[in-house]
C-alpha cells in the first residue's frame, strides 16, 4: 500500500482506476492493488441486482416524453457523491434510483419524476446498544415521522475501535413502515442477520435517512455510533 499526496490539478481520488484502488484513512490518502472480486451470491446482493434489472426494463417501456422528463429532472436535481461533489445522473439512473427506493418502502411505482422537495431529515437520533436485558434500538425526533415517510436504516459493525472511516461498511438492514414512532427497539436481530452475532465491545454505527414512500426522495442522513454492551 502506497501513500499518495495529490496536488493542485488532482484534488481527490476515490475508487478504482485500472488495477489500483484509491482511498483514504486516518493516515491520509493511499493507493493499493485492487483484487478482482468473486461473484457475490448473497441473497441481499442477488435481490439488489434483480431490482436494478427490473427497473431498467421498466425504463425501456416509458414514452420518449417521460424519459425526457426524467432527464430534465436529473439535470435540475444533482446528487452528492462520496467526495462531496455534485454530479448529474442520467434520466435512466434517476428513474431507477427513485423507483427502487419506493419499492423498498412498499410504495407505488412512478412513471413521472416528482415535483416536490425531499423530506426533512431526523432532528435528533440516539441509540442504545444493550444485547442483554436492556434495549438495542433507536430513538429519534420528530415522532411520528410523517404519513408517507419511512426510515432507511443502515448499519455498520466494526471490531477494531481504531477504525473510524466506515462509509464503505454501511449495509441496509431495514426500511420501516410509514409514520412510525420513537423509540424503535428490537433491531438486534436485523443487525445480526447482516453482520453475525454481536459481541460486547464492538462499535455499531447507524446511518438513518427519511424516505418519502410516494416519491422515492430521501433526506440527508444522520449518523450516530456506540459500543455494544450487555446487562
Amino acid at each position: 500500500m502506497a501513500i499518495i499526496k495529490t496536488g493542485s490539478v488532482v484534488g481527490q481520488i476515490s475508487g478504482r482506476v485500472g488495477g489500483n484502488v484509491f482511498s483514504r484513512n486516518r493516515g491520509g490518502a493511499y493507493v493499493r492493488n485492487g483484487s478482482i472480486p468473486t461473484r457475490s451470491t448473497t441473497p441481499y446482493a442477488e435481490a439488489a441486482k434483480q431490482r436494478l434489472a427490473d427497473w431498467s426494463k421498466a425504463w425501456a417501456l416509458l414514452t420518449n416524453v417521460q424519459q425526457l422528463g426524467w432527464k430534465n429532472w436529473a439535470v435540475q436535481n444533482p446528487v452528492i457523491n462520496r467526495l462531496g461533489d455534485a454530479i448529474t445522473l442520467s434520466g435512466h439512473q434517476a428513474y431507477v434510483q427513485l423507483n427502487i427506493n419506493i419499492a423498498l418502502a412498499s410504495g407505488t411505482a412512478i412513471d413521472d419524476p416528482p415535483v416536490v422537495a425531499p423530506p426533512t431529515g431526523l432532528l435528533t437520533l440516539t441509540a442504545t446498544y444493550d444485547i442483554g436485558a436492556g434495549n438495542f434500538g433507536l430513538a429519534f425526533t420528530p415522532s411520528p415521522i410523517g404519513t408517507n415517510n419511512t426510515l432507511m436504516v443502515e448499519c455498520a459493525v466494526v471490531d477494531n475501535p481504531g477504525v473510524k472511516y466506515v462509509q464503505n461498511l454501511f449495509k441496509l438492514i431495514a426500511v420501516t413502515p410509514t409514520d412510525i414512532t420513537s423509540p424503535q427497539n428490537g433491531l438486534e436481530s436485523a443487525v445480526e442477520a447482516r453482520f453475525g452475532t454481536l459481541i460486547v465491545g464492538q462499535q455499531v454505527y447507524w446511518r438513518i435517512t427519511v424516505l418519502d414512500s410516494v416519491t422515492g426522495l430521501k433526506s440527508q442522513a444522520i449518523i450516530t455510533n456506540g459500543v455494544v454492551i450487555s446487562t
